[in-house]
Parts: C-alpha cells; sequence; structure tokens
C-alpha cells in the first residue's frame, strides 16, 4: 500500500512540473532546478551553463497559420531539442511562448556554446510539420549563454546574463551569443536613446 502511495505521489510530482503543450519541464520547475544547481556549484565548486532560447519569427507563424500551427511547433521543437541535447543537461519552458531554457551542467562557456550551436545547426537542417502534417516549415532560434560564477553571481545576476546575451543573439537571429560584461554597457546605451521627435 505505502508503495503503491509513493508511487502516486511521485507521479503527481511529476506531472506538476510538466508544461501542459511541449511535455517538457515548465518554467517553474526550470527555475527550481536552477536554484539547485547555483546551490550546488556554491557548496561543490561545480560550474554550470544558463542557456536561454527564443524561437525566431514564431509569432510570423501564429498570425499567418493560426495558433495551432504555433503550437505544433513548439511540441515538435521540444521533443527535438530534448533528443539532441545530453541525459544531465535540464531543458524546459522559461517563460510562456517561445522561450526555453536549458541548464548545461558541469560546463563552462566554450562547453556550452558548442552544445548549443549544434542543436541551432540541427534545428536549422530540420523540417517541421505542423496542422496535421499539412504545413511543412524550417525555423531558426536565437540562445543567449551565461556560465555561473560562483563567487559572486546568483540567480537573479546568471538570469540578467543570459537575458542580455539573448538580447545580442536576436539582434542578428538564428545565432548564439556569449555573456560578457560588454553587454551590460550596450544595454544601457539601448535604454538611453531616446526617440527621435516628430512634428505636429
Amino acid at each position: 500500500m505505502m508503495l503503491l502511495l509513493r508511487r502516486r505521489i511521485n507521479e503527481l510530482a511529476a506531472l506538476a512540473a510538466m508544461d501542459d503543450l511541449t511535455k517538457s519541464l515548465n518554467s517553474r520547475e526550470v527555475k527550481r532546478r536552477l536554484a539547485q544547481e547555483v546551490s550546488r556549484s556554491k557548496r561543490q565548486n561545480t560550474q554550470f551553463c544558463f542557456i536561454l532560447i527564443d524561437i525566431d519569427a514564431l509569432k510570423a507563424t501564429n498570425d499567418t497559420y493560426g495558433y495551432t500551427a504555433g503550437d505544433d511547433l513548439l511540441r515538435e521543437f521540444a521533443q527535438l531539442a530534448k533528443s539532441k541535447l545530453r541525459l544531465p543537461d535540464v531543458f524546459g519552458r522559461y517563460r510562456q511562448g517561445d522561450e526555453f531554457a536549458i541548464l548545461a551542467l558541469d560546463t563552462d562557456s566554450v562547453g556550452a556554446r558548442i552544445i548549443t550551436e549544434r542543436l541551432r545547426s540541427e534545428i536549422a537542417g530540420y523540417h517541421f510539420y505542423a496542422a496535421a502534417k499539412r504545413l511543412n516549415f524550417k525555423i531558426t532560434f536565437s540562445a543567449g549563454v551565461a556560465a555561473f560564477d560562483n563567487t559572486k553571481d546568483s540567480i537573479d545576476t546568471i538570469e540578467k546574463h543570459a537575458e542580455l546575451a539573448l538580447g545580442a543573439a536576436k539582434r542578428t537571429k538564428n545565432s548564439v551569443a556569449i555573456y560578457d560584461v560588454s553587454l551590460e554597457s550596450d544595454a544601457r546605451k539601448s535604454a538611453n536613446v531616446l526617440p527621435e521627435p516628430t512634428e505636429t
């Protein structure tokens, strides 16, 4: 009886950690795993990288073909991405929409870039099908990679660093950017650009 109860509890916990659409980890579970990895890195001096992925032009797909087609793409993308990653790595939805995250464990920024570039190449060369396989798509993604520095970083800083790197990658699309401190000044410059006045 206790064994059955324990199994049922584990099944419910697994369901609670899953994103309904993509059957990958949901955002809450990704952030929980990120917190665990931050704690492990500080205790054991381990390396890891946080990678944010944004599918390019998914909004255009939704606008042109409808959200059913967009959802089909997200599902197939998630399944393909999970199959191409290493077993220890963590993959899941980062936010609702077209953003996903990878925790590349025991990996520095060089290794994480190799992992992400390999996945980017696989995705760019794959034919995605949607809307009961009536539509055939080629898609790409942009990705930002941030390595965790356990001497000074926190959950907030590594998320911020990955966001900044993702923003840099999205400027060219279908690319991977690695966080470095110069992205901080680039972001400040962008924030201080005022719109041109218009004549009335």
